[in-house]
Parts: structure tokens; sequence; C-alpha cells
């Protein structure tokens, strides 16, 4: 399993409850910084346990499903202090079964998942790179897995719109220290030669 598995199931089970400040097992936290709206996107970042956390989440749908079932979204975290970067997960707002396993695509791209209750998240780092790498130029994105319901095994599809990920990307990178503004550092320089 993943490192903070759990930790970072209960981060996202909280954000997704409308709570502002998630609570965190036998960690301190202190209340997240909105790093902003990009586009389907919002970004923040926080500090867990002296540790910088930073994640953008989307939970807007292009085609609503008509499963009763909590609100699905996308993730990206970045965990610099564990250097854990990319991390990518999908809930899915209702149990997925663990036995078939979950897709994500994007684009032309398609990436297997496995789930944790209501979560899928990719099976290693390389493919949180290659599906963190692919959402920053995409659109759209869909998200499947299998659920349980009344009626039996029923296949989950959220086609969700990732508009903004470029930007959203680019701010959790800056807030946790993993992306260098050098154009506006170039800048500054410049400014400061000028005026002397």
């Amino acid at each position: 399993m993943r490192k903070n598995l759990l930790a970072l199931a209960l981060l996202i089970v909280a954000l997704t409850a409308g709570c502002t400040t998630p609570v965190m097992a036998k960690e301190k936290t202190a209340p997240e910084k909105n790093l902003g709206h990009f586009g389907a996107w919002h970004a923040y970042a926080q500090d867990e346990g002296g540790q910088t956390v930073c994640y953008m989440v989307t939970t807007k749908l292009i085609k609503p499903t008509v499963l009763k079932r909590g609100t699905p979204y996308l993730m990206i975290t970045h965990r610099p202090v564990e250097a854990s970067t990319d991390v990518f997960s999908y809930g899915a707002g209702a149990a997925l079964d663990s036995k078939r396993g979950a897709k994500i695509r994007v684009g032309t791209m398609a990436f297997d998942l496995f789930s944790v209750r209501d979560i899928a998240w990719a099976r290693d780092a390389l493919t949180d790179h290659k599906i963190a790498a692919t959402i920053k130029t995409a659109t759209v994105a869909q998200a499947t897995g299998f659920t349980a319901t009344k009626k039996g095994i029923r296949q989950v599809s959220d086609l969700f719109d990732v508009t903004g990920s470029g930007d959203a990307y680019h701010a959790i990178g800056k807030a946790c220290g993993l992306i260098h503004d050098k154009a506006k550092n170039t800048a500054k320089k410049h400014a400061v030669s000028a005026t002397k």
C-alpha cells in the first residue's frame, strides 16, 4: 500500500464533505490555504504535522450520473517532505469493487487503478507522474469503476471537466517549492539592475 494512504483518504473524505479544515489522524493541521480557482480545479496548500501538503481537486462533471452516491472527484497531491509528488486519486462517491479495478482515461491514454473503499489510486509513482503529465494538457478525463447496488454490480463512469489543470498544477507545485518562476525572478533582477 502507498504511504499515508489512510491519512490522505481522510483528508479527501473531509474535503468532499465540505470541511474547510480536514481532520487528519494523529497530526496537527493548520487551516488550508486556498491557492485559487483554475478552470474546473481548486488548489490548496496545508501545513500537516510540520510538512506542506499541496493538492488540486475537481468535482466538475460534464455528464452527471444517475447513481445515488457522494460527490465524485479527481485529485493530485504533493507531499515533498516524503518525496511524494503527483499522487493521483479518483473518489467515486461510493464503494468500489476492488476485484474489478478502476481506470482513468485522458485523451488517448488509459491507466489502471486499484481501489480502497470509495477511492481509486495509481499503482505506482511512475503511473502517478504519467497521469499528472497527461492531465496537465487535457480538457476532459473519464474515470470508470464498478460499485455494488441493490440491482447488483454496476459500472460507474464519470466524465470530468479538467480545464485549467496546467495552471492548478503550477500553483500547487509553486506552493510546495517544486516549481520556481524563473521568468519572474529574472525580471526582478533586471528591475533591480535598472535602478542602480
